[in-house]
């Protein structure tokens, strides 16, 4: 065996017993294992805010019914269906909306209501949206809150407007709303669109959920 051979059998042997010796007084002392994991580190995602995210859904015509009037359900370009509202009465529909059970709690809902007219004339529509508060079992359905807007044609036939949000905040997920979209013809002045059905198009809800 070489000088330098020797030299590191020596050092593995005391570093060995350096080793046991250390090893021991941990046995003997009831020192805590220096790999033990940390204590009351919360795990991915406890305590920790989820991401948040504002979606929509879109409710379509064909998912409202004949409420108020006599409003006709009327196809168009074989690609969409709507909603004819008559200028020259009041006319409505209803549908209605459950709450997702990933809506955050707290959050405003949005309802935009989604419309078009089928000619290049100008003017404004006048639109209600009857609706009742969130209900869950054992709760009221009947209409309980008026909210209105005035919106305006834009000139282009077949165009989509969406009308400024509808704002209302459910007490818990699992709650429904119904909702009644209405076309002022009649009763309300600044209705000025007076050659045109305003064809409903439908609903968009807009909602923030946990991810």
């Amino acid at each position: 065996m070489s000088s330098r051979e020797a030299y590191l059998l020596g050092e593995i042997e005391r570093l060995q017993a350096h080793l046991n010796a250390h090893l021991l007084d941990e046995a003997l002392h009831g020192h805590v294992n220096r790999y033990q994991p940390a204590q009351n580190v919360p795990r991915h995602g406890e305590g920790q805010h989820t991401n948040r995210t504002v979606v929509t859904q879109f409710l379509p015509a064909t998912l409202f019914a004949s409420a108020v009037g006599a409003p006709s359900l009327v196809d168009n370009d074989d690609n969409r269906q709507s909603w004819a509202l008559d200028p020259a009465s009041d006319e409505g529909v209803s549908g209605a909306w459950a709450v997702p059970g990933d809506w955050v709690a707290a959050t405003a809902v949005n309802f935009y209501i989604v419309w078009t007219v089928n000619s290049v004339n100008t003017g404004n529509v006048s639109w209600r949206v009857r609706r009742s508060v969130w209900v869950s079992e054992g709760q009221s359905t009947a209409a309980a809150v008026n909210q209105d807007a005035t919106d305006a044609a834009l000139g282009v036939a077949n165009q989509e407007v969406m009308t400024a949000a509808f704002a209302s905040t459910p007490d818990a997920a699992g709650e429904r709303l119904y909702i009644g979209v209405q076309r002022r013809g009649s009763s309300d002045v600044n209705d000025t669109l007076n050659s045109d059905d305003a064809q409903f198009l439908g609903v968009l809800v807009e909602y923030t959920r946990d991810e």
